[in-house]
């Protein structure tokens, strides 16, 4: 009873809380958020009423007691303070992700649904052109054939007059606008003594 240190044994707990105090100071990233500030807050007055308080009271319940044990209840509560304002924000947090997870998720279905009218647009259209397609080429085929009829008929009529005019016995001449020659048959060469 002559120490001045009337209860020892409470420096051990003063120690660890100076562990945790200077772990903490070295590696602050160990603890994230507005729960930090409750932590180390918690940390400095555990610190202060285990090395403080604690040692130098003579008797339970006597003055420095009851304060280092008010100091330790305010540790706590700064703990429990600091790990619900924790809990509040990460509910907060976890709200916010939510309603931007529903709003990306509105979004991409109106994104959808726009690229399924885009896609069924482009069907009717590509379904369109088909058709179109479709009917030039039969028309083009019908007048291909028209033309190679034609061109047929033409070539037939060709031969015809050659023949008639080749096989005719009066002579025939044809000139064009301006009085010039265009052609003769054999019976016009022979009377007007023309060769070729």
């Amino acid at each position: 009873s002559g120490w001045f240190v009337h209860r020892a044994a409470e420096l051990a707990p003063a120690l660890f809380y100076l562990v945790g105090g200077i772990g903490f100071w070295r590696h602050p990233e160990l603890i994230q958020g507005r729960f930090r500030f409750s932590f180390l807050l918690s940390i400095l007055i555990g610190f202060l009423c285990q090395a403080l308080y604690m040692p130098f009271s003579q008797v339970v319940f006597d003055g420095w007691f009851d304060f280092a044990h008010a100091l330790k209840l305010l540790s706590y509560l700064l703990v429990f303070t600091g790990l619900l304002v924790s809990m509040h924000d990460v509910f907060l947090l976890a709200d916010g992700s939510l309603r931007d997870l529903a709003e990306a998720n509105r979004e991409l279905n109106q994104e959808n649904s726009n690229r399924l009218a885009a896609e069924s647009e482009l069907q009717e259209l590509n379904a369109s052109l088909e058709v179109k397609v479709a009917r030039r080429t039969a028309d083009s085929e019908e007048r291909a054939a028209d033309l190679l009829e034609f061109s047929e008929k033409l070539k037939e009529s060709e031969r015809r007059m050659s023949a008639i005019l080749a096989n005719a016995i009066y002579g025939i001449i044809t000139i064009d606008e301006a009085g010039k020659v265009e052609s003769m048959n054999t019976a016009a060469e022979e009377m007007f003594g023309y060769e070729e």
